[in-house]
């Protein structure tokens, strides 16, 4: 099952790595084409530490937006963790508990990154339906410009 859920993640993370560079594989798709590119709407994305040091450093921060990249970044972090300090029964329950409002802190930005309410998440306690319907909203696309939730995070 680990293994299954760590292939999924991997490839949720491929697709939004190849998200974040498109605009490259466009402008090089058009060599002899010399019109103008229209400019990308939506940031480039974060790095892993960079995601992880804005994660922590927006600890308790549930206002605001959170790109992707940043979500899906602070989320390998947090597995990772947990894998690794799982095996140590004291440890692992305490590193798990001190990660626990900085994750629902990036899920809620992540939501209001794309328009919706940062209190959807809540819809992951629905059972057996609930994940789904979160998982796809944490996967989509950063909604250009400002919204209700502030403006566009730059990356």
């Amino acid at each position: 099952i680990r293994f299954i859920v760590l292939f999924l993640y991997w490839v949720i993370i491929y697709f939004i790595h190849l998200s974040n560079h498109s605009h490259f594989l466009m402008e090089n798709s058009n060599q002899g084409n010399f019109a103008p590119q229209a400019q990308q709407a939506v940031p480039a994305g974060m790095d892993f530490m960079t995601a992880v040091k804005t994660c922590f450093s927006k600890y308790a921060d549930f206002n605001g937006r959170a790109t992707r990249s940043e979500y899906w970044y602070f989320f390998l972090f947090n597995f990772i963790v947990g894998i690794v300090l799982g095996w140590i029964p004291f440890l692992g329950w305490l590193v798990s508990l001190a990660l626990l409002v900085p994750s629902l802190a990036v899920a809620w930005r992540r939501l209001h990154d794309i328009g919706k309410s940062g209190a959807f998440y809540l819809f992951i306690l629905i059972p057996l339906v609930g994940w789904i319907f979160v998982l796809i909203w944490l996967c989509k696309e950063t909604q250009p410009g400002d919204n209700q939730y502030g403006p566009q995070p730059l990356a």
